[in-house]
């Protein structure tokens, strides 16, 4: 799975935030095999890199390795309905284990790609970030906004 995020925050031509994410997952029946990641944020990069190890999934980023459970999902499952089950992830933009609250907020009909879809909302909270993520019915990933240093992104679903 690839993840790419650009988003670049300016207010009169002055660059406000800056950040940049790049990351490559492999994932084979439903467990993480490998990781590798980019992230540079207002000009400071990190780099993470982990594989799956007899032990669990071995992560090296800056602040150095660790052995993470092996059933445990990175920042980039918001995608994974099992995500929603999880106190814990893999912070794929530093390294590390980070903590993660997710609570049910309602069930409610969204407007994805011109079309309503009954889906229900999620309020989601980490250290780095917040915000609300939607799925449908099928349990499949529709919909996020989500806060980051000041700055509202907005994920949706495409056709």
């Amino acid at each position: 799975m690839s993840t790419e995020v650009e988003l670049m925050v300016k207010k009169f031509f002055v660059t406000m935030f800056s950040y940049r994410h790049r990351s490559e997952e492999v994932w084979r029946d439903g467990r993480l095999m490998a990781l590798n990641s980019e992230t540079t944020e207002d000009g400071v990069t990190f780099r993470v890199d982990g594989a799956a190890v007899p032990r669990g999934f071995r992560v090296v980023g800056n602040a150095g390795p660790f052995i993470a459970a092996a059933a445990t999902l990175t920042s980039n499952c918001l995608w994974n309905y099992a995500i929603l089950g999880e106190e814990t992830m893999i912070d794929a933009q530093r390294g590390g284990v980070i903590g993660l609250s997710v609570r049910r907020l309602a069930d409610e009909d969204i407007v994805i790609a011109g079309r309503s879809v009954a889906a229900t909302r999620f309020r989601l909270i980490t250290p780095d970030l917040a915000g609300t993520i939607w799925y449908d019915r099928a349990n499949q990933w529709v919909s996020g906004e989500l806060e980051r240093s000041g700055a509202t992104l907005q994920y949706r679903l495409e056709p």
